[in-house]
C-alpha cells in the first residue's frame, strides 16, 4: 500500500513540474515567460497539496513517518505494535489463568447447602474456590452433566452458589473450571 502511494505521489509530483514548467515557460520566442493565471495557480496548489499528502501517507504506511507538521497542524502516529504485543500477552495472562477445582468424597465437607428447593426439585449449594473467577467464565459440572449458566444463581468473590440435583456425595464429582481474577497494576 505504501509503495502504490509513493507512485501516485510522484506521479502528481511530475504531473505538477511538467504542467507548470510548460505553462510558465512556454516555447513562444517573444514572451519567453508568462504569470500563472488565478484558476491555474489554485490548480497546481492543489495538485501539490494532494502529491505532499500521498506522500506522508506512503512514509507512514512503511514506518518512516511517527509524527508530521503540516500549515502549524500537528500529527502524530503511534506505532499500533505495541498494542498488539501488549494484547496478545494479555490473552496469554488470560489462558494461563485457567483453573480447574474439584469436589470429592476427600473434600466433600467443603461443599455447603444453601437452601433446598421446593417440592424437592434440588438445592442449592455453595463452594469456595481458591481464587476468585471472572464471573462469566465459571463452568460448573456435576459428573457427566454441566449445570447450566441460569442455575449460577451468584458470584461473590470467590464463593460460587448453583443450583444442583443432590446435596450429598453419589459419586459424582463437582469440577469447577474457571479463569482467575488477574489484577495488573497499570502503568
Amino acid at each position: 500500500m505504501g509503495t502504490i502511494l509513493l507512485i501516485v505521489a510522484g506521479i502528481f509530483v511530475l504531473l505538477l513540474i511538467v504542467g507548470s514548467f510548460k505553462r510558465i515557460f512556454p516555447l513562444e520566442f517573444p514572451r519567453f515567460v508568462r504569470p500563472l493565471e488565478a484558476g491555474t495557480r489554485d490548480a497546481y496548489i492543489t495538485l501539490g497539496a494532494l502529491a505532499a499528502t500521498c506522500f506522508v501517507l506512503a512514509l507512514w504506511k512503511t514506518g518512516k513517518v511517527t509524527s508530521f507538521e503540516i500549515a502549524g497542524i500537528k500529527g502524530e502516529v503511534q506505532r499500533i505494535d505495541q498494542r498488539v504485543t501488549s494484547l496478545a500477552e494479555q490473552i496469554e495472562d488470560l489462558y494461563k489463568a485457567k483453573k480447574r477445582e474439584g469436589f470429592d468424597a476427600s473434600n466433600w465437607q467443603q461443599v455447603r447447602v444453601i437452601r433446598t428447593l421446593p417440592k424437592g426439585e434440588g438445592f442449592e449449594l455453595e463452594l469456595t474456590l481458591r481464587e476468585p473467577p471472572i464471573p462469566n467464565s465459571v463452568q460448573v459440572f456435576r459428573g457427566p452433566l454441566t449445570i447450566p449458566p441460569d442455575n449460577i444463581t451468584s458470584i461473590e468473590g470467590n464463593v460460587v452458589r448453583f443450583l444442583t440435583y443432590g446435596k450429598t456425595y453419589d459419586g459424582n464429582p463437582i469440577i469447577v473450571q474457571y479463569y482467575a481474577t488477574v489484577r495488573k497494576p497499570r502503568q
